[in-house]
């Protein structure tokens, strides 16, 4: 589960993430626009609609039962893998942009994950 770490730079106030995101995992490229991130969500899709299906097909030569159960087997790795990444990533940008910890608590969890370091 994802730790909600408050940021702020000037008066603008972002919240940051940090662990494993249930959300992207169920909902994928949606967390990214909603984030207002458009190329990010426009990555995911892209994985998850061309290219996942398109390197399958190709490696199961058309097999339809093969294709389907290691599409299945792919998307839960992919989305697992993405759920990590992406959360991490995102908050990762918001430091680089300037955004500094609000309280302790936020400094505390993000030094845990080793994103801050005064």
């Amino acid at each position: 589960m994802a730790v909600v770490v408050n940021l702020k730079k000037g008066n603008l106030q972002k919240k940051g993430f940090v662990g494993f995101s249930w959300t992207t995992f169920l909902f994928n490229f949606f967390v990214p626009v909603f984030r207002g991130e458009p190329k990010w969500a426009g990555i995911m899709f892209a994985i998850e609609a061309f290219v996942l299906p398109f390197s399958l097909f190709v490696a199961t030569g058309g097999d339809e039962e093969l294709l389907g159960l290691l599409y299945l087997v792919f998307l839960v790795a992919y989305r697992v893998i993405i759920s990590f990444v992406y959360n991490k990533r995102y908050t990762e940008n918001l430091l680089r942009e300037g955004f500094e910890p609000i309280g302790d608590s936020d400094r505390t969890a993000l030094k845990f994950s080793g994103l801050y370091s005064e």
